[in-house]
This record gives structure tokens, sequence and C-alpha cells, in this order.
């Protein structure tokens, strides 16, 4: 017996109601609607996370650029090439943690997450701000 239905008539139950066919669609279309969100949302998340990942990719690879060859390669002093590519990796980490780890593990602990992304952004600034102090005074290479 179909659910909403009086019998085997398929006519609406006592009281008013619609016709059990009704019922059915109305039941396939909520079902569609809710597949297609979250295929939806599936792909928007998995498009999002490659770009993040693109970006933390590329702030990555610059940091160990600025670290391995940056010194070489500038007439920037030494130590504010090297410490802008440590300001790098800790953004391209950060970038990675954020926009990518959090939507895949989200029921990490936020605690953890919380410390290791706010260290994180702390590195990042400090090494920012100390390179750029450095590069203005010009310190020795």
């Amino acid at each position: 017996m179909i659910a909403g239905s009086s019998g085997v008539t398929g006519r609406p139950p006592r009281g008013g109601g619609e016709p059990p066919a009704r019922h059915i669609r109305t039941a396939v279309v909520r079902g569609q609607d809710r597949v297609q969100t979250v295929m939806r949302a599936m792909t928007s998340d998995l498009f999002g996370s490659a770009v993040a990942s693109a970006w933390a990719g590329a702030l990555v690879i610059a940091g160990l650029a600025g670290l391995i060859d940056g010194p070489r390669l500038s007439e920037v002093p030494d130590s504010s090439v090297r410490l802008a590519g440590i300001a790098a990796l800790a953004a391209g980490i950060f970038v990675f943690s954020a926009l990518v780890s959090d939507r895949l593990f989200t029921h990490a602990d936020r605690r953890l997450v919380i410390a290791v992304e706010a260290g994180l952004a702390g590195l990042f600034g400090t090494a920012l701000l100390v390179s750029i102090a450095l590069f203005v005074v010009g310190a020795p290479s």
C-alpha cells in the first residue's frame, strides 16, 4: 500500500489530501534536489580545494626558492631574502591548513587547529616584518 492512500483504490485519504502519485513525484523531486545540492557543494569544495592547493603550492615553492637560491640571485641582503622565504613558506602552509585541511578534516580538534594556524600566522607576520625591516635598514649580507 502506498503511504497516504486509503487502500487499493489509490484515492486520497479521508479528510482530503493529494493523490498518491503526487506524493511520489514530490518525494522524487525532493530527493533529486538533495542530490543536486550535495553534488553542487562537493563540486564547489573540490574546486575550492584545488585552487587553494595551487595557491599554497606556489607560496611554498616561492619560499623554498627564496631560502635556497634567493640570496645568490638578488642584490637584497641575504638575511632579508631568507626571512622572506620563511614568511612565504609559513603563508603557504597556513593557506593549505586553513582552506584545504579544514574542509577535509572537519572533525579535527578546534583547539589544535587554532593553535597551529595562529602559530603559522604569527611566524608569517614576524618573518615578513623583520625581513622588511632588514631590507629598509640595509642589513649586511
